[in-house]
């Protein structure tokens, strides 16, 4: 099964990338061959590099998950034992007037400092290292496609982008999304969840309640509560929705 990494071209913002994929999902995905690319404008140079570190950012996001998952058997024995050692020395061999309190407080902490400094050791070790050479390699290797899909898509974000948010707002019924292109790999669900994590469910739902209440001339009373938001994303999001009955 391919996971498909889905680039937008953004006219007056950097390039848009979603994928179904949790980071640690992703490395997964890498180390299998399971991830393919896929692109409605050829991005020139300076934004395939920006394409590629945000993936190298999500690739060691996913390393040290893995590697936490790896070591942590190992980092859990040695704080227990971090914390009887302790323990037994500040109990037997440090006498105060509230027994057991301070030792317990004391001896936890260490054994949490512990797995701490040796997560974080584990992190710049040989292995993580390594692990992130695999992943940029990977990274490199994927393979990207053309989409007409995204291609229809990044047109009508265009669009949007290119029109006063007052005059947005004052045709939200007025203009359905229309996407003639097939979607068999199930990409607009893909942007979708990838437009929930990045602007949050409760702010695509106070924009759908906002332009409900404000329509026609109350408009420009909407606008400077949606200065701080991607407008033309959260119109697409929620115009693809009606468009797939969700």
């Amino acid at each position: 099964m391919s996971n498909p990494v889905l680039i937008l071209h953004r006219e007056k913002k950097n390039m848009d990338i979603f994928t179904r994929l949790t980071p640690r999902e992703f490395v997964a995905a890498l180390e299998n061959g399971e991830v393919s690319g896929q692109f409605g404008t050829y991005p020139d140079m300076e934004r395939i590099n920006q394409i590629k570190g945000e993936l190298y950012i999500l690739g060691e996001e996913g390393s040290r998950v893995i590697l936490g998952e790896k070591t942590f058997y190992l980092r859990f024995g040695l704080s227990v034992l971090i914390f009887l050692g302790l323990f037994y020395f500040l109990t037997y061999l440090v006498h105060d007037p509230v027994p057991l309190v301070d030792e317990t407080a004391i001896s936890l902490a260490g054994s949490i400092l512990f797995s701490l400094w040796y997560r974080r050791r584990a992190e710049r070790g040989n292995r993580m290292v390594q692990m992130k050479i695999n992943v940029k390699g990977s990274i490199d290797g994927i393979e990207f496609t053309e989409s007409r899909l995204l291609k229809e898509i990044e047109v009508y974000l265009e669009t949007l982008e290119e029109r006063p948010l007052e005059n947005i707002l004052e045709n939200w019924d007025k203009e359905p999304l229309k996407l003639s292109a097939e979607d068999p790999k199930g990409m607009r669900t893909v942007i979708l969840k990838g437009i929930e994590s990045r602007l949050g469910r409760n702010n695509l739902a106070r924009f759908r309640r906002l332009i409900n209440r404000t329509k026609g001339s109350g408009a420009k009373k909407s606008i400077p509560s949606l200065q701080n938001l991607d407008v033309p994303l959260a119109v697409f999001y929620h115009k693809c929705r009606e468009s797939l009955g969700v």
